[in-house]
C-alpha cells in the first residue's frame, strides 16, 4: 500500500465530508471515507512501522481508531528510540499514557517495543506495569534481561525498587540469571533494596525476599563456574547466615565440592537439619552413598524423626547402588517404626546382590549345587537376608 497516496486520498474524502451540505451528500461522503479506511484492516503494523517514514506514520495515527492508534504509536516510538532520535521518540511516548483503551493489540504487546521504551525511561515502569497483563510484563523483562547492558540493567532494577515494583524486579533478576548475565547481577549486588517496615508489595514480594533471590541467583552462577570460595564470601558479605543461601545454591547446582562444604558445617548453620539432610541426599544421588556416609554416620534417632524422609531416600540410594552395608548402617540409626519397612527392602536388596555376584558360577553347575556354592562363597549373606525378611514378615 502506498501510504502517502492513501493519506492524500483520505484527506480529500474528509474535506468532502466536512463540506457536504445536504444529508444525502454527507452520507455518501461518509460511506466513501469508511470504505477507504477499511483498507487499513489488512495492514501489517509491524512492517509498516519499520518501513515507512515517521512523519507518514504519525499522520496515519490520526486516521485510526483509538486502540489501533495506540499500538502504532508504541511501535513508532520504539523505532525512533532505536534509531537514536530520542527526543522524537520520547515525545510520542508521552502521548501513549494518555487515557486510551487497554490492553494493547498483540502486535505491540508481544513485541520488544516496550522493552526499548522502558530501557530509555525506566521511571515509566510503574504506570506501564499497571496497564499490562502478567505475561506481557514477564516477556518484556526477559527482553530487557537479554538486551540491556550491565549499567542499564542496574538502573532498571533500581527504578523497580524505588517504585516498589517487586514483581517486575524479581522477573528481571530471573531473566538475567537465565541469560547468564553474571556481571550484570554482580553490578546489582551493592544496590540498596529498602524494606519499608517489612511490608510486602506487588506479587507479595518483600525487600528481604528480593535480596535473597538476587543473592541466590548470583551464588548459583558462581558455583556453576567453579568459583566456590567467591560464592561463599559473597554470602558472608550480604547475609547474616551465609550458609543458608549457599546450601540452597549448592543443592540446586549439584556441585559436589560445594555440597561437601555444607555437610562439614553444623546443620543449624545451614537453616536446619532438613536443609542439611536435603544437601546430603542430593550429594548421594550425584555421587554415591559412600561419599555421604562420613557426614551422616553420627545422626541420631531424633535426627531421623526430624528429617527421616531424606535419610530414607539415601538408604534407598544405597540399596540401588548395591551399598547394602552402608544401608544397614543407616537403618541402625533409624527409629523402629521407620526402619521396619526399610529392613524388608534391605533384605531383598541383599538377595539380589548375592544372586548377581553368584550368577557366573550358577550357570556352570547343576541346580542342586547352585545356591550351596553361592552361600559358601559369600559367607552366608543370602541366608542372613532370608532371616531378616522372615523377621519382618512373621515378626
Amino acid at each position: 500500500m502506498n501510504l502517502p497516496l492513501w493519506l492524500s486520498r483520505s484527506a480529500a474524502l474528509t474535506a468532502e465530508l466536512d463540506s457536504a451540505a445536504a444529508f444525502g451528500a454527507a452520507a455518501e461522503a461518509a460511506l466513501a471515507l469508511a470504505r477507504h479506511r477499511s483498507e487499513l484492516m489488512d495492514m501489517d503494523w509491524m512492517e509498516a512501522a519499520s518501513r515507512e517514514s515517521p512523519d507518514v506514520m504519525l499522520r496515519l495515527t490520526g486516521e485510526l481508531p483509538r486502540r489501533e492508534r495506540l499500538t502504532l504509536r508504541v511501535l513508532l516510538a520504539a523505532r525512533l528510540l532505536t534509531e537514536g532520535e530520542t527526543a522524537a521518540g520520547r515525545q510520542i511516548v508521552e502521548t501513549v499514557f494518555e487515557p486510551e483503551p487497554w490492553p494493547l493489540e498483540p502486535a505491540a504487546a508481544q513485541s520488544p517495543a516496550w522493552a526499548v521504551i522502558l530501557a530509555d525511561q525506566p521511571d515509566l515502569l510503574g504506570v506501564w506495569r499497571r496497564r499490562m497483563t502478567g505475561d506481557v510484563v514477564e516477556r518484556t523483562m526477559e527482553w530487557l534481561g537479554q538486551g540491556l547492558e550491565d549499567g542499564a540493567l542496574a538502573r532498571m532494577l533500581e527504578a523497580a525498587e524505588s517504585g516498589r515494583e517487586r514483581g517486575p524486579a524479581r522477573m528481571l533478576i530471573t531473566a538475567m540469571w537465565r541469560r547468564d548475565r553474571l556481571p550484570a547481577l554482580l553490578h546489582c549486588m551493592d544496590m540498596p533494596i529498602r524494606d519499608h517496615h517489612g511490608e510486602k508489595w506487588e506479587y507479595g514480594q518483600s525487600a528481604q525476599e528480593i535480596r535473597g533471590w538476587l543473592l541466590g541467583c548470583v551464588c548459583r552462577m558462581l558455583l556453576k563456574r567453579g568459583r566456590i570460595r567467591e560464592a561463599l564470601d559473597l554470602c558472608r558479605k550480604h547475609d547474616a547466615r551465609p550458609l543458608v543461601p549457599f546450601s540452597q545454591a549448592a543443592r540446586w547446582t549439584k556441585v559436589p565440592e560445594a555440597m561437601r562444604l555444607v555437610l562439614e558445617s553444623a546443620p543449624d548453620d545451614c537453616g536446619g537439619l532438613s536443609q542439611w539432610a536435603a544437601v546430603a541426599e542430593t550429594l548421594a544421588w550425584a555421587k554415591d552413598v559412600a561419599t555421604v556416609w562420613p557426614f551422616v554416620q553420627k545422626r541420631t534417632a531424633e535426627d531421623w524423626a526430624e528429617a527421616g524422609l531424606f535419610f530414607e531416600v539415601i538408604t534407598d540410594r544405597a540399596m540401588i547402588t548395591g551399598e547394602v552395608d552402608l544401608a544397614e548402617g543407616f537403618l541402625a540409626l533409624a527409629p523402629e517404626g521407620t526402619a521396619r519397612p526399610l529392613r524388608a527392602r534391605l533384605a531383598l536388596a541383599r538377595i539380589r546382590t548375592v544372586r548377581e555376584l553368584a550368577a557366573p558360577a550358577m550357570k556352570l553347575l547343576p541346580n542342586g549345587a547352585r545356591w550351596r556354592l553361592a552361600l559358601r562363597r559369600k559367607g552366608g549373606r543370602e541366608e542372613l537376608a532370608r532371616l531378616a525378611l522372615s523377621d519382618f514378615l512373621y515378626g
